[in-house]
């Protein structure tokens, strides 16, 4: 007997459990398929320690940003001050773009520190032993909390200070968002149990929350709830000023540019690409607000 034959005696002999089964196994390819293509698919590309941008230009770029807001936030872990920003992305180039949190992103935030400064960032990392918590901001879904920390190196862009405005002895460093959807925990206060879910009750890191990580060719995202569509920045500050910044408490203080440019100037939101050669390539870019415009860190 023949396979066909076969899978035709079974249907007539046990017609209303075989149709289930084909079910099954569809569904059970399907997945099977969507999982090797998952992991098949390669990386983003992470930006290099450091290169030059081709050809900066802000004329035409393929990636919009705007409508970007920020807040005045200063107080954060091991002498960095974090800060959030909030914006709209809108892919106009013809390939996937990851918008997203960590050092895949393409998002990052450009800063200037004096030529001597060489900054490092040490931001939450995941460990697998997060607990939840469902914070101010966002307030609709739980965030897991970590106690692992790791350390990353911002990518410096020499010879750029003329082209985003920064006056000379500074020196230009893109410094990749925190990881999506993961924020760790300043201060622990207590812990909660609610049914399954361990909560931890204390003072915790803004996080970065991307509810859509990779944007296709002309699609667009932009959070228009209480903490999404936030990128959460750490960015290394003195000690001396971290140390006058504990005097405020929990309040977060709008400090006056001409103060804090001796030792940070905030530029704007850039995407950039890294391409052969230490080259890389400025995808889009949108200034930062002005400081009049920063909000408190749980209104964004």
């Amino acid at each position: 007997m023949s396979s066909s034959d076969r899978l035709d005696s079974l249907l007539h002999r046990y017609p209303r459990a075989t149709f289930p089964v084909l079910a099954g196994l569809i569904v059970a390819l399907i997945a099977g398929s969507v999982v090797l293509y998952l992991a098949q698919r390669p990386a983003d590309p992470v930006l290099p320690v450091e290169f030059r941008l081709i050809h900066p230009d802000l004329d035409d770029l393929p990636v919009q940003i705007d409508r970007i807001r920020s807040c005045s936030c200063w107080h954060g872990p091991r002498n960095q001050a974090q800060r959030k920003y909030k914006f709209r992305v809108i892919n106009h180039t013809n390939r996937e773009i990851n918008i997203g949190g960590g050092e895949e992103s393409m998002i990052r935030l450009i800063v200037a520190y004096p030529e001597k400064r060489h900054p490092v960032t040490t931001v939450p990392a995941p460990s697998g032993g997060e607990v939840m918590r469902r914070l101010g901001s966002p307030n609709d879904i739980d965030i897991p909390i970590t106690t692992k920390v790791v350390s990353e190196e911002p990518t410096k862009l020499p010879g750029s200070n003329e082209f985003f405005g920064v006056p000379a002895g500074y020196t230009v460093w893109a410094l990749p968002p925190a990881p999506n959807k993961l924020a760790e925990m300043v201060e622990v206060s207590a812990y909660e149990e609610v049914g399954s879910t361990l909560y931890a009750r204390g003072d915790a890191t803004y996080p970065t929350v991307v509810d859509k990580t990779h944007l296709l060719p002309d699609e667009e995202y932009e959070g228009d709830h209480l903490g999404h569509g936030t990128w959460t920045f750490y960015i290394p500050i003195t000690r001396g000023i971290a140390k006058a910044l504990e005097g405020y408490g929990r309040f977060e203080p709008i400090l006056p540019r001409s103060f804090y440019e001796k030792f940070v100037i905030f530029v704007g939101i850039a995407a950039l690409a890294p391409g052969p050669g230490g080259q890389g390539e400025l995808l889009g870019f949108g200034p930062a607000p002005s400081d009049n415009a920063l909000a408190e860190p749980g209104d964004l």
